[in-house]
Parts: C-alpha cells; sequence; structure tokens
C-alpha cells in the first residue's frame, strides 16, 4: 500500500491533478501581434477654448445666450442684473455735473479776483507815482516856469472877473430903471457867475502867491505822509498777492480734485455696469461650465470671479480623460489613441496622447474601472491624460462623452494566452497544457499584459492548447 501510495504521489506531481481534458475549456496558444491598451472615458473639449469670466458681485444672473451656438466677438454672452447699478450711475453722473459746476465757478473766481489783484497794483503804482511826484514839485518850490503860468493863471481870472460884474450891473442897471425886464433865474445866473469868476481869481492868487512864497513845512509834511503811505499800501499789496494767488488756486485744485474724484467714481460705476454684460471675446461654439458643481443657470447669485463659458473652437478638439494609477506608467505622450465619441459611436477617430498629468487627483473611494475582464476597486487616484484629436468633424462636439483606448505597447509574433488560463503557485506562474486528454502542469514565464491576455515569453509553444478553469489547489 504505501509503494502505490508513492506512486500516485508522484503522479499527481508530476501530472497534476487527476482532472480529466472535459472538466474545462481549452483554448489554443496564439501567435500574432499583441497590443496593450488602456481604456479610459472622459469628454470632449476644445484645445483652444477662451475662456469667458466675470466678477458679478452679488449680482442675479438674467439673461444667457443658448448653450452650444456660434458666437461672434462682442455679442453678449450673458447679463445679470443692472436696477441698483443704474441708480448708481445716475447719481455719480450728477455728482460729477456739480462738481464740474464748482470747479467753473471757482475758476471763474481765481480769473476775477486776478484781474482785480493786478488792477488794485497798478492804481497803487500810479497813485505812488502821483504822490512822489507832488512832493518833489513841493521841495523845488518857486519854479520859474510855474511862476509865470500862475501870473498869466491870474491875469486871466481878473479878465473874466471883470466881464462877470459888469454883466451883473448892467442886468441890474437895466431892472431899476425899467428899460428891460430879467427874470429872477436870469439875474440869479449872473450873480453865480460873478462868483465863480471871484472865487477862481482868489484860487489862482493863492497859486501864485504859494510858488512866489514857497510850500509851508506842514504842507511838505504832509506830502511826505502821503508818499510814505503810498509806499506802503503798494508793498503791503505786492506782499498779499502770492498768499491770495495761493488761497485762489489752492480753492481750484480743490475743486479740481473733487472733479476728479466723481469721475473716479462715475468709471468705476460704469465699469461695473459694463461688466454685467459678458462679452463673447472671439468666435466659436458657446459652453457653459458648471459653477461649483452646479449647472449654469438664470436666478443664480454671484458673489466671487466666476468662469461662466468656455467659447470652443471646433478645429482643435481634446479628450480630457481620467486613468487609475495602476495604467499609469503605461501610458506616455506620443501613443496613438482610438476615440469613439457618443455622438458617433460607430465612428472610429484617431488622436494622439499630449499630456500626462504628473500629480493624482482624488476620487471618490469605491470606484471601478475595468481592467483584465474583471472590475477592480483602484483605490481613490486617477490621473488626467489629455489627448488631441485628429482633423476635426460636425460631431465632435464640447462635452460629448468620449471613450478612449491608448495604444501603449504592442508586440509581434508574441505568443499569448488567455490571463484567466495563468495560476500562480510558490511564486512561480503556472499554465495546464493539455497533453492528450489529461492536463500538465507547465511553468512559464509572462512579458506584457493585454487587456484580457498575457504574452508567454517561455513554456509554450505555438498550437498548444492550455485549460482556462485553473486548479482550487492554485490558491493554496
Amino acid at each position: 500500500m504505501g509503494a502505490v501510495a508513492l506512486v500516485v504521489l508522484v503522479s499527481w506531481l508530476l501530472l497534476g491533478p487527476d482532472l480529466s481534458a472535459s472538466s474545462g475549456l481549452t483554448v489554443p496558444v496564439k501567435q500574432g501581434e499583441l497590443v496593450v491598451r488602456v481604456r479610459a472615458v472622459g469628454k470632449l473639449e476644445s484645445g483652444n477654448a477662451i475662456r469667458v469670466e466675470a466678477r458679478p458681485r452679488g449680482k442675479v444672473l438674467t439673461y444667457l445666450a443658448p448653450e452650444g451656438r456660434m458666437v461672434s466677438e462682442g455679442e453678449v454672452l450673458a447679463r445679470f442684473d443692472e436696477t441698483d447699478l443704474r441708480e448708481r450711475v445716475l447719481t455719480h453722473t450728477n455728482d460729477l455735473k456739480m462738481s464740474e459746476a464748482r470747479l467753473a465757478e471757482k475758476s471763474e473766481q481765481r480769473r476775477v479776483r486776478k484781474e482785480e489783484i493786478a488792477a488794485n497794483i497798478m492804481t497803487l503804482e500810479a497813485d505812488l507815482a502821483i504822490k512822489r511826484t507832488q512832493y518833489q514839485r513841493l521841495k523845488s518850490l518857486p519854479h520859474p516856469d510855474d511862476v509865470t503860468r500862475a501870473r498869466l493863471e491870474c491875469d486871466y481870472r481878473k479878465s473874466r472877473l471883470e466881464i462877470a460884474r459888469e454883466d451883473l450891473n448892467i442886468v441890474k442897471d437895466l431892472s431899476e430903471r425899467g428899460a428891460m425886464i430879467f427874470s429872477t433865474e436870469e439875474v440869479r445866473e449872473k450873480e453865480l457867475a460873478y462868483t465863480e469868476a471871484k472865487g477862481e481869481l482868489e484860487k489862482a492868487e493863492n497859486t501864485l502867491g504859494q510858488l512866489l512864497t514857497g510850500a509851508s513845512p506842514a504842507e511838505l509834511e504832509a506830502a511826505r505822509r502821503d508818499l510814505t503811505k503810498a509806499q506802503i499800501d503798494l508793498e503791503d499789496a505786492k506782499r498779499r498777492q502770492p498768499r491770495q494767488l495761493t488761497v485762489l488756486e489752492a480753492d481750484v485744485r480743490s475743486a479740481e480734485a473733487s472733479v476728479d474724484k466723481m469721475k473716479a467714481r462715475l468709471e468705476r460705476s460704469q465699469k461695473e455696469l459694463d461688466n454685467l454684460q459678458v462679452k463673447a471675446t472671439g468666435e466659436g461654439v458657446l459652453v457653459y461650465r458648471t459653477i461649483r458643481g452646479r449647472p449654469l443657470e438664470l436666478g443664480t447669485q454671484f458673489w466671487h470671479r466666476a468662469h461662466l463659458f468656455d467659447i470652443a473652437d471646433l478645429d482643435n478638439m481634446v479628450v480630457r480623460a481620467k486613468v487609475g494609477e495602476s495604467d499609469f506608467s503605461r501610458i506616455h505622450v506620443g501613443q496613438p489613441v482610438e476615440i469613439r465619441a457618443v455622438s458617433a459611436p460607430k465612428r472610429v477617430f484617431t488622436g494622439t496622447v499630449k499630456e500626462v498629468a504628473k500629480v493624482a487627483e482624488d476620487k471618490s473611494e469605491g470606484q471601478l474601472l475595468r481592467r483584465r475582464s474583471r472590475e477592480e476597486k483602484v483605490g481613490i487616484q486617477a490621473f488626467d491624460v489629455l489627448v488631441t484629436v485628429d482633423g476635426h468633424d460636425v460631431f465632435l462636439r464640447p462635452n460629448v462623452e468620449a471613450e478612449v483606448v491608448i495604444l501603449c505597447e504592442k508586440v509581434p509574433n508574441a505568443l499569448s494566452v488567455p490571463i484567466d488560463a495563468v495560476f500562480e503557485r510558490d511564486g512561480r506562474k503556472w499554465v495546464r497544457v493539455l497533453d492528450g486528454r489529461r492536463p500538465k502542469l507547465r511553468q512559464v514565464s509572462l512579458g506584457i499584459h493585454a487587456s484580457d491576455w498575457v504574452q508567454v515569453t517561455k513554456g509554450l509553444r505555438t498550437g498548444e492548447r492550455v485549460l482556462l478553469d485553473t486548479p482550487t489547489e492554485k490558491g493554496s
């Protein structure tokens, strides 16, 4: 009995368990090109999109241009509630007009006062010149020419007085004799002419007397005081002039500053009002963005800078997909890609890996990615992969879902078997090869994995068949 048991044990070790070929499916070892493909799902977007932002500061969205339409530069894409800002612009406009009116008033006051100050100085300068001349003439009396003119003036005034006296006497004499009748006004006029002629003669005689005798000390002192006062008045006016002009300029500058302030306030309000109309800065297809995970819709209130739209260039489309960390090391820039869009499921577009993210992004725990025909949890890490699309097509539109198949690696004339035909025992890889009607265990060396198939670099030959259902003992 011991010998039989030993023979059975050796047979089991060499040939494997006593299982018939009918206990599982068999497949032939395949020879041919083996391609490593990584599948991922993403969305189409423009690779040259124009980013459109707004900074609405608590405003409510009241208008949205339809998504998906072609827009041109300058076209209004969105509008926010303008009511309070329009009132503010009106208020600031009125404030600016009032400030400009005050500036005009202050400028006119400055002009008038500058002219008045200049005219006053000119008057004081002229008065000083007169006072100086008078004082000098008093000091230099008598002067021959002045005496001659004074004597002539006295002679003239005497002749005028004689004429006036004769006229008055004639009128009185004729009236007394009754030869002629003169009115009271005519008599009074003759008397007034006589009185004035007498006064002018007295004045001329006084002037001649002064010239002959010279100015008195009191007159000289009065003239000197007048001259000194004129000098002081002029100096004081000139001293006060810069200060007066400074005050006038300060008033104007203050009014100008007020105008500048009002202009700045109006410009800010007008700019905020203009910003409530979001306009296209280029041509393309309008694509809505989500705002903190919520769709863009009317009635939404915004408090911070918001990325509202993209204006997509359909001639430059890309797919942004996410790849699990288990496939990250296989993907490199420049690898060819096959693309299938939901909008055209029967068509295959081509593209190229343009960019692979260097930092993983956290995803929801438990997300399932298909790998090796099994659904396997990949944790919470995924990497963005950007794929450019060759050419352009009407079916390739922003936000359309697309599947990408990245062709990572290929081996020509490779031997391969389904991955379910391989199992591990004692740290080595094994397959069950059909030998007649009985399977035999055979150790193999593996190469690349391609979806549900794996390359066998050593241990199998073309034409051999392997079993798919691995024995239960492989897990022991």
